[in-house]
């Protein structure tokens, strides 16, 4: 969870954190309250855009829990623990290339 924590932080420039989905539901219902009060105080479209992809980036965050949560039950249910597996091998494969990005991405800033 830390690990999803940070990296959902630094994408969003630490407006968006999601130790746990409580919280993420949270600044969901303010990223949209601001999103509604931007149309009432009319405020520059830049702002207004602003709130909507933050309001964006909590509604997927929101959406991906309750879909893995659907999908882990019914793995869990099918296979058991053995539906772990194939999980982790997936979570492995997206960590690899993820830090591969990152270390590419960081030697080019180098030189």
């Amino acid at each position: 969870m830390g690990v999803h924590n940070s990296t959902s932080t630094q994408l969003s420039n630490g407006r968006v954190r999601s130790t746990h989905i409580t919280g993420t539901l949270t600044d969901a219902g303010i990223a949209f309250g601001s999103f509604v009060t931007s149309f009432i105080s009319r405020s520059h479209s830049d702002e207004r855009r602003f709130y909507q992809k933050q309001l964006h980036t909590h509604l997927t965050t929101i959406f991906s829990f309750l879909s893995g949560c659907i999908a882990g039950l019914l793995l869990f249910k099918s296979f058991g623990f053995y539906s772990m597996i194939g999980l982790g091998i997936l979570l492995t494969v997206v960590a690899l290339s993820a830090i591969a990005v990152t270390l590419q991405t960081a030697r080019k800033r180098l030189y």
